[in-house]
């Protein structure tokens, strides 16, 4: 039910997965690039951000965990991921974007995973 509730309330309307959401606000910018999306907007003071170069083109595990934080520090950006278990974009976006990012800048990010199994593929 709470699931359905946030799915159906966001604005605007999520039309495919993965279907994230940067602080409430949906953003495709950050779904291309996470890491270069949160050190150039949200956290681009963060020392992480800018002690070393942006990349995202580093060695990706086949799987990704469900991340928790228990403690938070004064800047935390919420990420909401709507995916889908066999969507091939949503793997792509987890393992290529996410999971790398996430260790890297995990002490300012709250993650929540949201699977969804009710979406079609489409082709444009």
């Amino acid at each position: 039910y709470k699931l359905g509730v946030s799915t159906n309330s966001l604005k605007p309307p999520h039309e495919y997965t993965p279907w994230l959401t940067i602080d409430g606000v949906h953003s495709e910018v950050a779904e291309d690039n996470l890491e270069k999306f949160l050190c150039s907007g949200p956290l681009k003071g963060a020392p992480e951000c800018s002690d070393q170069e942006i990349t995202t083109v580093m060695p990706r595990p086949s799987a990704i965990k469900k991340c928790f934080r228990e403690d938070a520090p004064g800047t935390m950006v919420s990420i909401d991921v709507y995916y889908e278990a066999l969507c091939g974009g949503c793997v792509e976006f987890i393992t290529q974007q996410l999971q790398p990012t996430y260790p890297h800048l995990k002490n300012y990010l709250n993650v929540q995973e949201l699977k969804q199994d009710h979406l079609k593929n489409q082709i444009n």
